[in-house]
């Protein structure tokens, strides 16, 4: 804490020769004679009030103390105990010192034990703030000897104790402890002190107490220079625990054994603290007035930490409020929130409250306000900076509508499990299944007959397109049945699938569901004319829709958790039906994001490859804090190695510890299997990450060398600052066969310079990135690529050259510098693949002609967080055509776009032997929270040659 220099001084009044008096009240009466003394009183600053300062710079004069019992002047120190046998002695200025709550104080003095008994010793000494009865004169009693400190039941009182004897209630003989009230049997904290306080020579002392923050913190050196970390630190109430004014000095005693125990400088000063407010946080993310957002992913963020008053005070903690406009109410909070959410946070790192109880997102096409606030390192709040906002509007649901449905079509009714037919039971009143219209009219009919098979009725054809609204009978028995699906065509020959949801009717009773174009069922009534998509029966269970014709996508793995990322065993073939030999080989690897890289065997069997990767609780938000972890993989071409990226705690039983990011190596013993050690190959202690921008992309270059991707980690002058490995892409060697070279910077990086020593900045092959989440390497133009996030707007996919500066700074316009593309409106890209010959020669997809996919790039678009349904930002893969050079030919296409009611989306991306690869992160149906269990890895396939 600093004193800033102000006109506002205080005045010293010398009322005689023989005192000095400070703010009007007399301290501490001093001899005419020249002194070593010094007293002051400091500035009166905008951030402190009634500071003085004390010096004694040696102790030729004290005749400001009264010393008691065997305390001493000798040879101009302040000896407390002489070298002999039990000895007390005491020493205090001999007028109190004023405290109030926000008296703060700072001290330091050397300290001298020694005797002829050197490291034997004892007892030790005391500083002391008491308020007893005897004043100046106090001096602690004998009854615990020397172990008494000199301040056994000295009352409203605190001490911080250099002890040197280990008592029976001592942990140990060279310690720090607290002390209150005089009961030196019952420290208040203790802790083994790391410098020798009875090896014979000098040390200094410092005692700092923070009235706000009710801490008192002592530091320990041999040298004059004070430590940036203290040895010990409580908290305790001094205003409390010795009332309003107090006396201070020092302590000492000896029992049996001894020791001279000497004070040989003494410095103290104490004011009293005025705080101010932080700054008002400016609110950056909304950053415009009136920003339409998705109503689950409001990203929020606001400025840095500033409090213009109070420069030294720091960031401690955030408010966070969403209120609803119209209804005048909090929809949202999140208080006290530490750590990386201060300045960016998510809706699930809070809470809905009021009429928001129970929901996980706003409401669609609502206006509303953010409001956060800072508070500083004491608990002072700033006042509340705003930002309103508006929610998005739902997507619109189409309804199905039909006239007619094919009678050569054959429908079928499966079950959605395992494809069995579903067959209606045989009862006195048949159960039944009908796809008709509002008005009950007839389009399809599947009919209970003898509980082997059942009728299916195919109605003649409407007067016009209608609505469809399917109803099921339970007939005169139960009736139950599994999930399941309905598929026909109409007369266009156009493919339809209705998806239904297990059934358990009651004798008598009939379901009603309304149906979308995808095939979704929604909950429906008996009176209801018009559809109604408020409350969703079954959604589709494939509910991805190809956007070009030759395509499809099928589901090939499912049961992961978060699975962000996929690497191919390096020259994988796909499996041939014929030759069961290589099914259980590992064809390719998926991370997950809580610390588990599975893998996946050509015949698609899921299995452990490595787990509990992290070694620190993962359960964060979700969204929010719990968006981090295992991130980036690829496999070493040499000997099948897999590489993986994600984030560590130095500290794991800390749960507001720190994570940095660190690069591994997974070796396999049994043909990658499964991992049988694992090897740190990079670590970035010291480079804080956490949720969403953290170290993400690995991909092994054409020149073998390991490129890694790390974000900004919520700091944005990281990114442009070449000594942090934050926002930038590093390259780095790997050599399986050389431990020595692992994880090494290349030579020859842009940056490299082996003669300042090896640091951040040899490592980096391109800086001024926010988020590069995912990237990969181009053969046609021998480049790599890299796309990332957006603040707001200007999601970005760049070429990365070596040496170049991407300019990210905390500002929109940044991002778009060194761009290939930005999407204006976050799309949230996350990962790039490109399909070309080189890479599995071209994943099955064309390559010549004018369906040729040769060299273009294909981007997974996430979208907004945890969102269910559709959405027109993100949740599909973009295709992008680029020249041979790399330069863009036209604006992106579409290839795969959502088109379901869940939640998934668009993740992991890699090119395969046998087709593009993604993961859709979430669960999609069938949820609870988003981090179950049981997402899927699909492939998009070239069907039409």
């Amino acid at each position: 804490m600093t004193l800033i220099d102000s006109p506002d001084i205080i005045p010293l009044n010398l009322n005689s020769p023989g005192s000095l008096t400070l703010n009007e009240d007399p301290i501490i009466p001093v001899s005419s004679a020249s002194a070593p003394l010094n007293i002051e009183a400091l500035q009166t600053t905008a951030n402190s009030i009634n500071a003085n300062k004390i010096q004694f710079p040696n102790f030729s004069d004290i005749s400001a103390f009264k010393l008691n019992g065997s305390a001493r002047q000798i040879d101009n120190v302040l000896r407390l105990t002489n070298d002999n046998t039990n000895e007390r002695g005491t020493a205090f200025l001999t007028n109190k010192i004023d405290i109030t709550p926000n008296t703060f104080f700072e001290t330091q003095f050397q300290v001298n034990l020694y005797g002829k008994q050197k490291t034997n010793g004892a007892d030790g000494l005391t500083f002391i703030i008491q308020n007893t009865p005897s004043g100046a004169s106090a001096l602690g009693s004998a009854t615990a000897g020397g172990g008494g400190l000199a301040y056994k039941n000295l009352g409203s009182s605190i001490a911080v104790a250099f002890d040197t004897f280990k008592n029976k209630w001592d942990v140990g003989n060279n310690n720090l402890s607290l002390l209150q009230d005089g009961k030196v049997e019952k420290p208040l904290v203790t802790q083994s002190s790391p410098l020798d306080l009875n090896g014979g020579k000098p040390f200094y002392a410092w005692i700092n107490y923070d009235a706000i923050a009710n801490l008192l913190q002592v530091f320990l050196s041999e040298s004059a220079n004070k430590p940036t970390s203290p040895v010990l630190n409580y908290e305790v109430d001094l205003a409390s625990a010795v009332g309003s004014q107090a006396w201070i000095g020092f302590g000492a005693a000896t029992g049996a054994l001894y020791n001279a125990q000497e004070i040989l400088n003494w410095e103290f000063t104490s004011y009293e603290r005025i705080n101010h407010k932080p700054n008002t946080p400016a609110i950056t993310e909304p950053n415009v007035a009136g920003k339409i957002v998705i109503a689950g992913d409001v990203h929020m963020e606001t400025s840095d930490f500033v409090d213009a008053n109070d420069p030294s005070d720091t960031h401690l903690y955030t408010d966070w409020e969403i209120w609803d406009v119209a209804r005048n109410q909090v929809a949202w909070q999140a208080y006290n929130i530490r750590g990386i959410e201060k300045l960016h946070i998510h809706l699930g790192d809070g809470e809905f409250v009021n009429s928001y109880l129970g929901r996980s997102e706003l409401f669609a096409s609502t206006d509303y306000k953010l409001r956060a606030r800072h508070a500083d390192n004491y608990g002072l709040t700033s006042d509340w900076g705003e930002m309103p906002f508006k929610t998005a509007s739902a997507m619109t649901v189409f309804p199905l509508t039909l006239d007619n449905i094919e009678d050569e079509s054959k429908p079928e009714w499966r079950d959605s499990n395992n494809g069995n037919p579903i067959i209606l039971p045989n009862s006195t009143t048949q159960p039944f299944l009908s796809l008709e219209s509002p008005s009950s009219e007839t389009l399809l009919q599947f009919k209970g007959l003898d509980g082997i098979s059942n009728q299916i009725v195919n109605a003649p054809a409407l007067n016009q397109h209608k609505n469809v609204r399917l109803r099921i009978s339970a007939g005169s028995s139960s009736l139950n049945l599994p999930q399941s699906q309905v598929t026909f065509t109409d007369e266009t020959a156009k493919s339809y699938s209705i998806y239904l949801p297990a059934i358990s009717l009651a004798a008598g009773q009939q379901n009603y569901f309304w149906v979308s174009t995808n095939g979704t069922t929604y909950v429906g009534t008996n009176t209801q004319t018009r559809p109604d998509f408020s409350k969703v029966a079954q959604g589709t269970l494939n509910p991805w829709r190809v956007t070009q014709s030759g395509y499809k996508v099928e589901k090939v793995a499912t049961g992961f958790q978060l699975p962000v990322n996929i690497a191919f065993v390096p020259n994988a073939k796909p499996d041939d039906p014929q030759d069961p030999s290589d099914d259980n080989d590992p064809y390719y690897y998926v991370t997950e994001l809580y610390g588990t890289i599975k893998v996946v065997s050509k015949k698609g069997t899921v299995s452990n490859y490595a787990t509990n990767l992290l070694n620190y609780n993962v359960l964060g938000s979700f969204p929010g804090s719990g968006e981090q972890g295992l991130s980036g993989i690829t496999v070493d071409p040499q000997n099948g190695d897999v590489l993986a990226a994600l984030l560590y705690s130095p500290n794991p039983k800390n749960d507001l510890a720190p994570h940095y990011p660190k690069v591994v190596r997974l070796r396999s013993s049994d043909g990658g299997k499964t991992a049988s050690s694992q090897t740190t190959i990079l670590d970035m202690v010291g480079e804080i990450q956490g949720q969403s921008h953290f170290i993400s992309n690995l991909s092994i270059g054409p020149d073998g060398k390991l490129y890694v991707h790390m974000g900004d980690g919520f700091n944005t002058s990281t990114a442009l600052n070449l000594n942090s490995f934050r926002g930038k892409i590093l390259r780095l060697n790997i050599n399986g066969a050389d431990p020595k070279l692992d994880g090494t910077p290349s030579q020859d990086n842009p940056f490299y310079n082996k003669g300042d020593g090896i640091t951040a900045k040899d490592y980096i092959y391109a800086y001024g990135l926010r988020n590069p989440f995912g990237g990969a390497w181009r053969a046609a133009d021998n480049s790599h690529y890299s796309v990332e996030n957006g603040p707001g707007s200007n999601d970005r996919f760049a070429k990365i050259t070596p040496g170049t500066n991407y300019g990210w700074d905390g500002t929109d316009a940044s991002m778009t510098i060194n761009a290939l593309y930005n999407w204006t409106a976050t799309n949230a890209p996350v990962n790039v693949a490109f399909i070309q010959s080189e890479t599995f020669g071209g994943s099955g997809f064309p390559l010549n002609g004018p369906t040729s996919k040769e060299g273009h790039a294909f981007v997974s678009l996430s979208g907004p967080t945890y969102v269910g349904g559709r959405t027109t930002r993100g949740k599909r893969i973009d295709e992008f055509i680029l020249d041979e050079n790399g330069n863009l030919k036209s604006d992106p296409i579409s290839l795969i776009e959502y088109d379901g009611v869940g939640k998934a989306t668009v993740v992991g991306l890699a090119a395969g032997p046998d087709g593009l690869y993604f993961s859709d992160l979430y669960k999609d149906l069938d949820y609870t929270s988003p981090i179950d269990r049981g997402a899927n890895i699909w492939k998009i396939s070239y069907v039409k040659g």
